[in-house]
């Protein structure tokens, strides 16, 4: 696909001395321009028209495609094409295959490999896109199509393309379209390095992107535990089931009105709290990095039910994580894991309920147990610190006590301290909750919530 700034910049080369044939230089829009030959009023020039019309020529036809990634948020914008990313793919080839292509039409990369697919359906497709029409879930129909060889690829950051912004892989896979088979996964190599100097390139390892062929998503795991009728204690707010939506998944007191409208919050009870729990943990306790945006939560084995120590130190990190957002100004705070004498309350607690909930659960790993420590550390130092300040809620929850001590600016928490002691005891308890992140993330794999 050029326009004619292309075409007309490949000219000046060819007149400058470039190796380049004149004739081999054509202005065609992909998406929207007919195969036709020039010698029929066509823009495709005749010599190469033979080849696409010609199954055995074209198995000889490389198309290299280094496509733009454009995304229409979804299907509304695309009929308007008004809003956000005006008119950003709605062409002949969105219209043509919109049935086939499904949710990945709001793709351009998608509806360039949608048309290769069906009408150039012998050659060799060379492209640089995104691994989500691999792994994604919008992808699903797209995927019963797009049913070739994997010859092999690579992956690089993002921000290595100029005006490509993220931190998520693109990929350089090459396909034979002619054996058409299904694919459950694919293999790429990871490259760093390509954004300094060709020195400092390396290949680092390898990554896998699954189809999830037939897999069940993470929140149709969590939808077998619903909680509507029984007495609710907070809300999970949910997010899409890819990594990259991870930091809009968290525990609040009070979910915003659109939440509500677009069924964005589950309700969390004293029936489900492990499940929720072990939920938000596995959607945190694996960083997110470049390579693994794209990666998708499924629904986990059985095993899990059977190791009470995975339940509890799941539990622990939902307390004490930065993603547990109760705030006692919502109502009666539900989460406070201590009871009152522990941390020298000035003034018994509204709610016992999490404290008489851990007690139930048993022993802890001593893992788990140096995250209670270190929160009980800084619960204790908020009470002493409030003892003579009647404005200070005694009900705090975690996220209160930090805002307690870092104070706020335009409404919004700031991220440190002046207190000194208060900064030193928030780390420590940051670090023991790493620590025991560490120790849940095996589990993730093992269970079946992430595929490596």
């Amino acid at each position: 696909m050029l326009d004619k700034p292309d075409v007309d910049v490949l000219n000046e080369l060819i007149d400058s001395g470039r190796n380049l044939l004149k004739p081999h230089v054509f202005e065609f829009d992909f998406l929207n321009d007919e195969f036709v030959p020039v010698s029929k009023g066509g823009k495709i020039p005749d010599q190469l028209f033979r080849i696409i019309n010609n199954p055995e020529k074209q198995k000889k036809l490389i198309i290299y495609m280094n496509p733009p990634y454009a995304e229409a948020p979804n299907t509304k914008t695309l009929v308007r094409a008004g809003q956000n990313k005006p008119g950003v793919a709605v062409n002949r080839t969105y219209k043509k295959y919109f049935n086939e292509m499904g949710k990945a039409s709001r793709e351009v990369f998608a509806q360039f490999f949608t048309r290769i697919c069906f009408e150039l359906p012998h050659c060799q497709l060379a492209s640089f896109a995104k691994l989500k029409f691999v792994s994604g879930f919008a992808f699903k129909n797209f995927r019963k199509f797009f049913q070739s060889e994997f010859k092999g690829g690579f992956i690089v950051i993002a921000n290595t393309f100029d005006n490509v912004q993220g931190i998520f892989p693109i990929g350089f896979t090459v396909w034979n379209l002619e054996n058409r088979k299904p694919f459950k996964k694919i293999a790429c190599d990871v490259i760093e390095g390509i954004d300094r100097d060709i020195a400092a390139i390396r290949k680092v390892g390898k990554k896998t992107f699954y189809t999830h062929h037939k897999s069940r998503y993470i929140n149709e795991w969590r939808r077998t535990f619903f909680g509507k009728g029984k007495e609710r204690i907070g809300y999970l707010r949910l997010s899409g089931v890819d990594m990259q939506n991870n930091s809009k998944n968290f525990i609040t007191s009070s979910p915003s009105e659109n939440d509500f409208k677009v069924h964005l919050t589950a309700d969390i009870t004293q029936e489900n709290l492990i499940e929720m729990a072990i939920y938000i943990a596995v959607r945190l306790c694996v960083a997110v990095n470049w390579t693994n945006t794209a990666d998708q939560f499924l629904y986990p084995n059985d095993s899990y039910k059977q190791n009470r120590k995975f339940q509890n130190d799941c539990l622990v990190f939902a307390l004490f994580c930065n993603h547990n957002k109760i705030q006692s100004q919502d109502g009666i705070n539900h989460w406070i894991p201590f009871a009152r004498k522990e941390v020298e309350g000035k003034d018994s607690f509204n709610s016992d309920f999490m404290y008489r909930f851990l007690q139930e659960r048993g022993k802890f790993s001593k893992t788990a147990q140096a995250v209670f420590d270190a929160g009980k550390a800084l619960w204790t130092y908020y009470h002493k610190a409030i003892r003579n300040d009647d404005a200070a809620g005694v009900n705090a929850s975690l996220y209160d006590i930090r805002a307690y001590f870092k104070g706020r600016k335009n409404g919004r928490v700031n991220t440190k301290s002046t207190d000194v002691n208060f900064n030193t005891l928030d780390q420590a308890l940051k670090d023991t909750l790493k620590v025991l992140a560490e120790e849940i993330k095996p589990l993730v794999y093992e269970y079946g919530f992430l595929m490596k």
